[in-house]
């Protein structure tokens, strides 16, 4: 399953990469070596604005650009050896994070109050028409440990992501969501539906990458024994129950 998403989500993105006619085009260098071909639609003292082919935009500090040239390439089926391709252009667009999460979690009538941690690794479109919107698609490996049991509880979440840095800025507040399955691992738990928001800073730390950090809380669908007692009676069954959790997240984007 989590093999089969993440390649209907790169055979998406691997279709936006159409070749192009011969143009002539404004070439944007970075101090980092990066080159971006399109038009320049916006230059004031402090920035400048490319819009590609397709009508994605990028945005520059001056500070970060090394030189303006105007230059003609063939397609993306002939790239020159001293510029990026055309195709090169567009995969600035997809990207990937790796983050690591920490809190606590619990059920009402299976498991008390726990610890847990999770790795994620999500692949993504940066931006949405020009817009400061990561979506993507992602899988992540998790780990409680129940207080009162002498094994750890372990899940596989497989997600929905979408997240908005809210201002143009090197440092931004941004708010996230993740929606998906997550597939029980271990014997006597088995997973389902879940949903996680979060909110935090994000700070750039060059054009293609950043680092984050973050609150998050979420609720998660598990089924697995579950103990109720009814009029000073105890009933034990395996059935559904709602796991909550809450903690910090960190993560890379690159």
């Amino acid at each position: 399953m989590r093999h089969l998403l993440f390649l209907f989500f790169l055979i998406i993105f691997t279709v936006q990469l159409v070749a192009q006619e011969s143009a002539s085009k404004d070439k944007i260098i970075l101090l980092s070596g990066e080159s971006y071909f399109g038009e320049i639609v916006l230059k004031t003292d402090e920035l400048i604005m490319l819009k590609t082919e397709t009508g994605r935009k990028f945005q520059f500090q001056l500070s970060q650009i090394k030189s303006i040239e105007k230059t003609t390439f063939e397609s993306s089926k002939n790239p020159t050896d001293d510029s990026q391709s055309t195709e090169a252009l567009y995969s600035e667009n997809f990207g990937g994070s790796l983050e690591l999460s920490g809190g606590i979690c619990g059920t009402r009538n299976a498991f008390s109050t726990s610890a847990t941690t999770e790795i994620s690794m999500i692949f993504g479109n940066k931006k949405i028409n020009g817009k400061d919107l990561f979506f993507g698609v992602g899988a992540a490996y998790q780990i409680i440990f129940p207080a009162a049991l002498n094994q750890s509880v372990n899940f596989i979440p497989v997600f929905i992501r979408m997240q908005s840095v809210l201002l143009k800025t090197n440092t931004s507040p941004y708010v996230g969501l993740d929606t998906g399955y997550s597939f029980g691992l271990t014997s006597g738990y088995d997973g389902g539906l879940f949903a996680k928001l979060s909110a935090g800073i994000i700070h750039k730390i060059k054009y293609k990458s950043d680092f984050y950090g973050c609150v998050f809380a979420g609720v998660n669908s598990i089924k697995t024994k579950v103990e109720e007692t009814n009029e000073s009676v105890i009933y034990n069954y395996f059935g559904q129950t709602a796991m909550t959790s809450f903690g910090l997240k960190f993560g890379f984007h690159f």
